[in-house]
């Protein structure tokens, strides 16, 4: 079975009252995933799109040096489920970036999972 996931996260910390330290960062991605059930076990490998942007982080009413910005990182990955149990692995390599105004410069990265499902 073929599948598309898209999820789209909006958040937002602290309110203008207290002039919050973190705001208007927004997140979202695109995975189209493989199911492959295979005895008692289920693959799930996958590829997308993930894309986070933000305003300049704030220290009290001013600008932070640095932070804020775009990026856009092509991903993939496997999951595997067994029973109650699932692991599964993410690369992702930025494909755009302009963090920090040019000043951050962010790098492919990996991630692991291990979980429980009650």
């Amino acid at each position: 079975m073929r599948s598309l996931l898209l999820t789209v996260a909006l958040l937002a910390f602290g309110s203008a009252a207290s002039a919050c330290d973190v705001c208007g960062r927004s997140s979202g991605s695109a995975k189209f995933f493989y199911w492959r059930n295979i005895s008692r076990i289920t693959l799930l490998p996958n590829a997308g799109v993930f894309a986070d942007a933000s305003l300049p982080n704030r220290d009290g009413h001013t600008a932070a040096d640095g932070p804020g910005g775009f990026i856009a990182l092509a991903t993939a990955g496997l999951d595997v489920y067994a029973g109650r149990f699932s692991t599964g692995f993410t690369f992702q390599q930025p494909v755009y970036q302009n963090l920090g105004e040019g000043k951050i410069q962010a790098h492919s990265h990996w991630m692991a999972t291990l979980n429980y499902i009650f």
